[in-house]
């Protein structure tokens, strides 16, 4: 049987005439394919520029922070230490107290007495902890490098006064760089931290925010007298705590009457 094809009074084989037929759309198919892979490799290129980017992003507080000459670090921290040491000697005085700390001492003291005074208290991966007081916002950042990422790491998080536990701290995001951290993320790292150094740190949730709970009271009270914080206010630069003192009636204690514990 003739295997032959009659075009235009032509004789044309079979497999010439699908390769007449097929060769145009393969050549367009593998100009399709060709433009696609290059696109998607450009985006994989751009998105990982854009990825190193994204991460090394710093914050103006922080570069500011990290800015300050050794001198200024110094007399922060001691004058951070000098208003810790009023605070508590007020505090054991049966009256309403206030502290004013600015984020320049708190920083300066980060950055001098931290590392000296309290050796391996910041994981091996974390340096250059610095903070920021705004309003309404208390800013931390500190420098995160491990085998995969070198960035800083910025906290956002809003203060305030709870009658049960003393202070709460809410978290409200987390960055690396410019990209976000998930917030469980975070709260992991500050429990596995709280546990090593027995911080009697707790966790909660609330309108889908985690929230730390922090026995403040507890730390500036003594087996003779009560400490209460009562409130926390951030403003540009300072931080503002209040409470007052009362002295415990150990006859009453003694006797069975429970005092109002915390």
């Amino acid at each position: 049987m003739d295997q032959s094809c009659k075009i235009r009074g032509n004789t044309t084989s079979a497999p010439v005439l699908i390769s007449t037929i097929a060769s145009p759309l393969l050549k367009k198919t593998r100009k399709i394919v060709l433009s696609t892979v290059a696109t998607l490799t450009l985006l994989g290129i751009g998105g990982f520029g854009l990825l190193r980017w994204s991460l090394h992003q710093v914050q103006p507080y922080y570069r500011e922070a990290l800015a300050t000459d050794t001198q200024t670090l110094r007399t922060a921290s001691l004058r951070l230490e000098s208003r810790v040491s009023a605070l508590a000697s007020t505090a054991q005085q049966t009256a309403p107290w206030e502290a004013l700390f600015t984020d320049t001492d708190v920083n300066g003291w980060l950055a001098v007495a931290l590392e000296e005074k309290f050796p391996g208290w910041l994981p091996e991966t974390i340096s250059d902890l610095r903070v920021a007081f705004t309003d309404p916002w208390l800013l931390v950042g500190f420098h995160y490098q491990d085998a995969h990422y070198d960035t800083v790491v910025t906290l956002r998080m809003v203060p305030y006064v709870v009658e049960a536990d003393g202070l709460a701290i809410r978290l409200e995001s987390a960055h690396a760089g410019a990209l976000p951290i998930p917030l469980e993320k975070i709260v992991q790292v500050c429990r596995q931290s709280a546990r090593a150094h027995h911080l009697p740190l707790r966790w909660v949730r609330q309108a889908n925010r985690p929230i730390a709970l922090l026995p403040i009271d507890q730390f500036l009270s003594t087996d003779k007298q009560r400490c209460h914080l009562e409130t926390v206010e951030l403003s540009a630069g300072q931080l503002l705590i209040t409470g007052d003192s009362e002295k415990l009636n150990h006859e009453l204690t003694a006797s069975g009457t429970r005092n109002d514990e915390i």
